[in-house]
């Protein structure tokens, strides 16, 4: 807003984006415009809904009632990526799930896992979900559930057997650049 009684241009407001799940139907955004950033926004526009919520972890949304707060993938995939060396980050690429790119199907490392930084094969992983979700995206609900459970269910067992070492070896890593 660049023109709004009682403030400069320069000065900082916030707009909340709320959406929901199209499960194959025309979705639903709706924009909150307010003057500041704090956790009773969410709150207040909130109120009364049940279910669960997906957010950047943003500690304000722990102040709404009666949701789950579930993590988006790519900010948990962000994190792995930011612990890469920058040699790496030039190599790697971040799968988006809407992309019109085409990409073949990525493959985990699974041998020589010593010639790969911890934080290299968690964005591996991620890349992998973020793959088949991107050919679930035209499913209906029901269907993209059971492919889920199908397909990525094993690999975030997979991932989470390793994760804690993964995790732990990352600072380790880190340091070697």
């Amino acid at each position: 807003m660049l023109r709004e009684d009682g403030k400069e241009a320069q000065s900082t407001s916030y707009m909340w984006i709320y959406s929901n799940e199209t499960d194959g139907f025309p979705g639903i955004v709706l924009y909150d415009y307010q003057l500041k950033r704090g956790g009773a926004y969410p709150q207040e526009f909130l109120s009364g809904f049940r279910g669960k919520l997906q957010c950047d972890g943003y500690q304000g949304y722990n102040k709404v009632e009666a949701v789950q707060l579930i993590c988006r993938s790519a900010h948990a995939r962000r994190k792995f990526y930011e612990a890469l060396p920058a040699e790496k980050k030039k190599t790697i690429k971040l799968l988006d799930v809407n992309s019109n790119e085409t990409i073949k199907e990525l493959e985990i490392p699974q041998k020589d896992l010593e010639k790969y930084i911890r934080a290299e094969i968690g964005v591996a992983y991620f890349n992998k979900l973020f793959y088949l979700e991107r050919t679930y995206k035209d499913l209906f609900t029901e269907k993209r559930q059971a492919k889920r459970m199908e397909q990525k269910v094993p690999i975030w067992k997979t991932f989470s057997a390793g994760s804690g070492h993964y995790i732990q070896q990352m600072g380790a890593d880190s340091r070697k650049r």
